[in-house]
């Protein structure tokens, strides 16, 4: 294995680690209905990523050839997670619900079986002749065309659904989609690189540099717009239209949503606050914070300084949102429950 050999195998592997660190923190999260098809997702990447690792490692072609085919176990499957997962975050739930869930998966399931019987018919891959210094580059079968087809418009239909719900939001939204669409379809694209022409660009094979950019766009928007802690897109877009205030806080205290009303209340911009504890961020509501957490106390009113105006706040807790409004407006209490 020469240099260039090796720096692709570190590329994969790389992109290996990061996406099962991913995988573990998303299933962490897995009370998150959409929190689970992202770890599906992020494993079926770390398989690919590794068998694409092994297969630039291997030292006979027996050993390229075997990787080169598990490869199909992660690449048929990633798709699917990817729809799945786009369908519950922009709240179409009933397209994934139940049997049509299960249904999405046969596809990819059949093709893996066809994989591991493809002496047999040829379905996948008629031949797999050794070219170039990368080693095997087969010659597909009708089945593989449909997999790929398959698999693309399952991550254009993914890709649409999250923009159809943030198409009127902040440019900041729109870019996040944007980022987790790029990287969710990037792999896709690595592998029809590789199916409609040799995959390499100057005798160099390119799937690595694909997967490692997908793995890391997908982390980045993990680490910055906190996906896997927020709530779905559709309810985001109710939340930041609300005329009153709402700060959603997960178990570990940290704030994970806060909308603009709750901006204003609270003299912070949501990219400054988003991940930080809530006492830390707004110390000033500490009392509150400790009557509502502590004492269980679900309906609060306090006056509160907001800049230099006092005013008067009513606070409502539910199981998983702060929520704050104007006690001059509103004189009923609110359930969010």
């Amino acid at each position: 294995m020469d240099t260039s050999e090796t720096l692709l195998a570190l590329l994969a592997y790389l992109a290996t680690f990061l996406a099962t660190s991913l995988a573990l923190l998303a299933w962490q999260r897995k009370s998150f209905n959409w929190a689970r098809p992202f770890a599906v997702m992020m494993m079926a990447l770390a398989q690919w990523s590794l068998s694409v690792s092994l297969e630039v490692s291997s030292a006979t072609l027996y050993s390229m050839r075997a990787w080169g085919m598990l490869q199909i176990v992660g690449s048929s499957i990633m798709p699917v997670a990817w729809f799945v997962f786009a369908a519950r975050y922009s709240e179409h739930e009933h397209l994934v619900a139940g049997n049509r869930r299960r249904a999405l998966y046969a596809i990819p399931l059949v093709t893996i079986l066809l994989a591991a019987s493809n002496g047999l018919h040829g379905l996948l891959w008629k031949t797999w002749p050794a070219v170039g210094s990368m080693g095997l580059r087969p010659t597909y079968g009708p089945w593989h065309g449909l997999q790929i087809l398959y698999s693309c418009l399952l991550a254009i239909a993914g890709g649409y659904f999250l923009w159809q719900t943030v198409w009127r939001e902040s440019d900041e939204q729109r870019w996040y989609v944007v980022l987790i669409s790029l990287g969710a379809t990037l792999p896709m694209a690595g592998l029809l690189l590789e199916t409609f022409s040799d995959g390499t660009f100057a005798g160099q094979n390119t799937l690595p540099f694909f997967l490692l950019g997908a793995v890391v766009l997908l982390a980045w928007t993990v680490r910055h717009n906190q996906i896997l802690e927020t709530v779905p897109i559709a309810r985001q877009t109710v939340l930041h239209n609300m005329p009153d205030g709402v700060i959603v806080v997960n178990n570990q205290d940290r704030i994970v949503e806060i909308n603009p009303a709750a901006e204003e209340i609270a003299g912070c911009l949501a990219a400054d606050v988003l991940g930080e504890r809530f006492v830390e961020v707004l110390p000033q509501w500490g009392e509150l914070w400790y009557e509502a957490i502590v004492k269980g106390e679900t309906a609060i009113e306090q006056d509160l300084l907001v800049g230099n105006e006092a005013r008067s706040y009513g606070l409502s807790l539910s199981p998983c949102l702060l929520y704050t409004s104007d006690a001059a407006d509103e004189e009923d209490s609110v359930d969010l429950g």
